[in-house]
């Protein structure tokens, strides 16, 4: 809470000094962006399953995937996450955190437990969560999540995060 409010009273103080401060240069494109790559998915080949509930999340997700030449499983919820877990092989999950049915905590819980079978205990599990408060990082850790993506989703955290998964998958 008292980074919150410094933050609102720094942004605040910025906002009174505005019209004597001259606006920032655009920032230059980030290395990460500019190597933007739709072959990754054949230099770098991942299943990928999206276990997200909201449909228009699910589109941009499945987009940016696309365009980095990746075709990606969507599912609606974690119970229908682990139900494609056992029919098929995959190397990482985008899991959403908050979904009906069976949220993203309790789905990684479980898949580490064994009940999607014993190859998917060590999958690459991606949290996306809206949450960026302190503790939500560690919450989806807890759970047994791999690392922690916020949205709305950025595409360099999001490749940077895929070129760091093993491909598992036969």
């Amino acid at each position: 809470q008292s980074a919150l409010l410094e933050a609102l009273n720094k942004t605040l103080a910025d906002t009174r000094h505005a019209e004597t401060v001259k606006p920032p240069a655009p920032a230059a494109p980030t290395t990460v962006a500019m190597k933007f790559d739709p072959a990754m998915g054949k230099q770098h080949p991942l299943r990928i399953i999206v276990a997200e509930d909201n449909v228009v999340n699910q589109k941009l997700i499945a987009g940016l995937l696309r365009r980095l030449g990746y075709q990606p499983q969507l599912v609606g919820h974690g119970l229908s996450c682990l139900e494609a877990l056992r029919r098929d092989i995959y190397d990482l999950i985008l899991m959403d955190c908050q979904m009906p049915e069976m949220d993203g905590y309790e789905a990684t819980i479980r898949i580490r437990k064994g009940e999607a079978g014993e190859d998917n205990r060590s999958i690459t599990i991606l949290a996306l969560t809206a949450a960026a408060m302190v503790g939500d990082r560690e919450k989806c850790l807890n759970a047994g999540m791999n690392d922690y993506l916020t949205k709305p989703l950025q595409a360099p955290d999001l490749i940077r995060l895929i070129l760091a998964t093993p491909a598992v998958s036969r």
